[in-house]
C-alpha cells in the first residue's frame, strides 16, 4: 500500500510539473508581442507613449502610436525610483524589431534597457543563467522569444534552457 501512494505521489508530482511549464510556455508565448524598457525617468505629468516612441527613435525605430496596442508603467511607486514601461505591439515584426535594435541604446541612454516581457518563472531563470555568467560558469546568455539560450564557452554548444535542472549541472564543474 505504501509503495502504491508513493508511486501516486511521484506521478502527481511530475504531472504538476508538466502542467505548470506548459502553463508557462502559454503564458509566455501570450506576451510574444511585449517588451519591458527599464530606466526610463518617471515623472507625474508624464505622457508615457511619447516617452517610448522617444525611445524607439534613439535606436532608429520608426514606430507610430498605431503600432502599440498598449503601453504603461507596471509596479508599485516607490519614491526616488523609475517604474519599468511594458509595451505591447501590434505586431510580432515590430516588437522583433525594437528587441534586435535594443543594444544601440547603451551608447546613447545610460541605464536605459529593452528587455523581453519574460513569465516570472523564465524571469528566475535566466537570472540563475545571468549568474552564471557572472561566476564564468559559462560564456554567455540571452533570450529570444521567450526562450533563454546559454553559450557554454567560446565556439561550445548553444543550449535551449527551459528548467533549474538544464542549469544545474553548470554548478557541479
Amino acid at each position: 500500500m505504501k509503495d502504491e501512494i508513493c508511486a501516486l505521489r511521484e506521478k502527481l508530482e511530475k504531472t504538476t510539473e508538466e502542467l505548470y511549464m506548459k502553463y508557462d510556455e502559454l503564458e509566455q508565448h501570450s506576451r510574444r508581442n511585449s517588451i519591458r524598457i527599464i530606466g526610463v525617468h518617471e515623472s507625474e505629468d508624464e505622457d508615457i507613449q511619447k516617452a517610448t516612441l522617444d525611445v524607439f527613435k534613439k535606436i532608429n525605430k520608426d514606430i507610430s502610436i498605431s503600432d502599440i496596442d498598449r503601453c504603461h508603467r507596471v509596479g508599485k511607486r516607490v519614491q526616488g525610483r523609475s517604474r519599468q514601461i511594458i509595451v505591447k505591439f501590434v505586431s510580432y515584426q515590430d516588437k522583433d524589431g525594437v528587441y534586435t535594435q535594443r543594444r544601440k541604446l547603451r551608447a546613447m541612454m545610460e541605464n536605459v534597457f529593452v528587455n523581453e516581457d519574460l513569465t516570472h518563472y523564465s524571469s528566475k531563470l535566466f537570472k540563475m543563467a545571468r549568474d552564471l555568467r557572472k561566476s564564468r560558469w559559462i560564456e554567455n546568455t540571452w533570450t529570444k522569444d521567450g526562450h533563454i539560450y546559454i553559450l557554454e564557452q567560446p565556439d561550445g554548444a548553444v543550449r535551449q534552457i527551459q528548467c533549474k535542472e538544464d542549469l544545474s549541472r553548470y554548478l557541479r564543474k
